[in-house]
């Protein structure tokens, strides 16, 4: 029996080995990364064309939570004996934690275990953080350029393909976005099936070719970002979603600031040239929404909306009801600070107040808290909540640092980019929802901010001989 364990973990060894130097190598975590990036939008597009609305997005989604967390696992045990950790893989095992906490503990563990359409059960979160995880291994600059050109792609065809519903060409109706079905609506919501989650992804895009159109030494290629920029922002006005002029606004004002600090740590004559770019670009901008204006009547009327909203609902009402959304969330929170209501469970909330009830339509209350923080605090816990805002908090700091520190230009090009997605999608974020086939692409942008090797790594070494 002795020698058939001592045969087995042998071999356990020998295999874990192997996966570790043949399967777990900076290449394997970016064609993880890389692939997850074409296979949401291509099965979106394949599984919409024939009216499946959230029907790919889980399966695919949760399939790569459980492909990295065994990544991720052997990666450590590989490594185990002389492990250099960093705050990412703390964060990665902190928030992985709360969540398996919050869905032990869950109010009402049926809906926090079967999750449906864009619902984020624990495979999706674990997807979240392991896609987090792959991106800080990959620091080739190759793999890294190669993760923003697809992302630059995205906006060319996500963007266009938004652009084109504006104008009332779309191959699928909106789900679960009754606004956007609205006669002569003209709301953009590309492939991900809703005007707000579009307009997320728009911000993520818009930040990408912004940054390149920035950056770039080559005239040629300027001018064609310079028409992503175009594309990208027209898109995520057609969204009609006001989280993502908030997210905008913030990739502005995100590089006007840092233009200003950089100012100090370069030479003069070079951030000029960028300060006139984002120039240039703002006013492009400026010109987008005026042809928005003369194209479209979403702008006007969704001004109409937030004063019709005021009128009838008062302050409860305000951004599509999100303030009675958040107050109902914020009730909750002296009850279930530990560990939440339940991993993604918001919506009980609302069945745990009287005013509502246990048998309350899915209409009558709200699904996410389209505020990430608050969702994680709410449904997680408030300690859960605090991980995710330091997270947040470290890795612009590191991704700062790195572009103050870098001594490789394409590389503190590339960390610019990725910190002004990173930046623009968390402002958006404080009034919008993570869905699994858009918050993943900011979770890859996380960990594109902040590689392992630039972060502050920890040796810990297996103890041989007791002390």
């Amino acid at each position: 029996m002795k020698e058939t364990y001592q045969y087995i973990k042998g071999k356990a060894k020998m295999y874990i080995s192997w996966m570790g130097e043949n399967c777990f190598t900076e290449k394997a975590f970016y064609l993880y990364v890389i692939s997850f990036m074409i296979i949401i939008p291509v099965f979106e597009l394949l599984f919409e064309a024939y009216d499946e609305a959230y029907t790919s997005q889980p399966i695919i989604v949760g399939g790569y939570g459980c492909v990295g967390i065994i990544m991720y696992a052997v990666h450590f045990l590989k490594n185990k004996k002389e492990f250099k950790w960093c705050m990412s893989d703390v964060f990665y095992l902190i928030l992985f934690l709360f969540a398996i906490l919050s869905l032990v503990f869950s109010c009402d563990i049926e809906e926090s275990v079967l999750g449906i359409d864009y619902d984020e059960p624990i495979e999706i979160y674990v997807a979240y953080f392991s896609l987090m995880f792959a991106a800080t291994m990959i620091r080739k600059y190759e793999y890294r350029r190669n993760i923003l050109y697809t992302f630059l792609w995205m906006v060319f065809i996500e963007g266009g393909y938004g652009v084109l519903q504006s104008f009332g060409i779309t191959i699928a109706p909106a789900a679960r976005n009754a606004e956007a079905n609205l006669p002569g609506a003209r709301i953009a919501y590309g492939l991900t099936q809703n005007s707000n989650f579009y307009g997320a992804l728009t911000v993520i895009m818009f930040a990408a070719v912004l940054g390149k159109y920035l950056f770039d030494k080559e005239k040629v290629f300027r001018n064609i970002y310079m028409i992503g920029i175009v594309i990208g922002f027209y898109a995520l006005l057609a969204s009609n979603a006001r989280s993502a002029w908030v997210g905008a606004i913030a990739i502005f004002l995100f590089y006007i600031v840092a233009f200003l600090v950089m100012h100090k740590h370069s030479r003069q004559k070079e951030w000029q040239v960028q300060r006139k770019r984002l120039a240039a670009a703002f006013l492009v901008c400026v010109g987008v929404i005026g042809a928005f204006l003369l194209l479209s009547n979403n702008l006007q009327t969704r001004f109409m909306k937030a004063e019709y909203e005021m009128e009838v609902g008062g302050i409860d009402r305000l951004g599509s009801g999100r303030i009675g959304i958040y107050k109902q969330g914020l009730k909750s929170i002296p009850k279930h600070w530990l560990t939440g209501v339940g991993l993604d469970n918001y919506i009980y909330t609302y069945k745990e107040d009287p005013a509502y009830g246990f048998e309350m339509g899915e209409e009558e209350g709200a699904k996410k808290a389209h505020n990430e923080l608050l969702h994680i605090a709410v449904t997680q816990g408030v300690p859960a909540g605090i991980a995710y805002l330091l997270l947040w908090i470290y890795a612009v700091t590191v991704g700062v640092k790195n572009v103050i520190e870098m001594k490789d230009e394409n590389q503190t090009i590339l960390t610019w980019i990725f910190l002004g997605m990173a930046v623009g999608y968390m402002a958006q974020a404080v009034f919008n929802c993570s869905v699994p086939n858009v918050a993943s692409y900011f979770w890859i942008v996380l960990g594109c901010v902040m590689p392992r090797d630039t972060q502050k790594q920890h040796l810990y070494m297996e103890q041989q001989k007791k002390a």
